[in-house]
């Protein structure tokens, strides 16, 4: 044991000197090693990060229970390749504000993916007889969340029904509105500047008038016109000034837990990395 240590150390002398003849230090050759173990770290610390990151981004496209994605929603039973694998009992679609419904509104089938909103499913009638002065719009199958509009282009959706208040002024809107609560009369609704209506807003969509609220900001206020379309980034020019306001506050709630799962997935690599 004692000739293998000498052996060692004659060894790593001599390969001392002959670093040295070359100009390079023993530290030198240290410092190396230090860097590469450091790369090496650093790189093993990257792919626990993307593989944190992924198993986040696939827990939020889990699936869960359809009764819980949209009320009175089931299972389906067959095959459902296309469509998803929800659906509301026939005569019925989705149903709701279209930032809580996202790609489902105004479909039979869905997929449970997009996770539980407050959304429900209701029955569908036809649009003539829905709404006085309405009619199937021609592109209904494009558009299954708003499939009706007020057959005159002058006219716009009112009415004083709840189910109204978030398409009053429109021309175009879902077929599942009360029947014969709302109507299709002219327009004469004054319309306001989007930075009068919330502060910080800007014009989005001229032909729809629309406005926008700034990035990860939403609509939200204590009047009702602010409640219909509470958490919405984007609300039409129609609403009232002054009562409404773009607040980070307004959030949806189906929002705030993917940020909660990120900073839960990166918090332990910031900790590894520290010590």
């Amino acid at each position: 044991m004692r000739l293998l240590c000498l052996l060692s150390f004659l060894h790593g002398l001599e390969a001392s000197r002959s670093l040295a003849g070359m100009g390079i230090s023993l530290a030198d050759v240290q410092g190396l090693f230090s860097r590469q173990r450091l790369s090496s770290d650093q790189a093993v610390v990257s792919n626990r990060s993307v593989t944190s990151l992924d198993a986040t981004t696939s827990k939020k496209k889990e699936k869960h229970p359809c009764s819980q994605v949209v009320s009175g929603a089931e299972d389906r039973e067959r095959s459902h390749w296309f469509g998803g694998d929800c659906k509301c009992p026939a005569g019925y679609v989705v149903a709701g504000k279209s930032w809580e419904c996202k790609d489902a509104l105004g479909k039979q089938k869905f997929s449970s993916k997009i996770g539980p909103t407050k959304c429900h499913c209701a029955a569908t009638s036809e649009c003539e007889s829905m709404v006085l002065g309405a009619k199937q719009r021609n592109s209904y199958k494009k558009n299954p969340d708003r499939p009706c509009k007020c057959e005159d282009h002058d006219f716009v959706l009112e009415g004083k029904a709840p189910q109204c208040a978030v398409f009053l002024g429109e021309r175009y809107f879902p077929n599942t509105l009360p029947p014969q609560e709302c109507y299709c009369h002219r327009a004469n609704l004054v319309e306001y500047d989007c930075s009068e209506i919330a502060h910080g807003a800007v014009e989005t969509d001229k032909q729809q008038k629309r406005c926008i609220c700034p990035e990860g900001l939403f609509l939200g206020g204590e009047d009702q016109q602010c409640k219909d379309f509470y958490g919405a980034h984007i609300f039409p020019k129609r609403l009232k000034p002054g009562l409404c306001t773009c607040s980070a506050n307004a959030r949806p709630d189906h929002g705030r837990g993917s940020g909660k799962h990120l900073a839960m997935a990166v918090l332990p690599l910031f900790l590894l990395w520290w010590i």
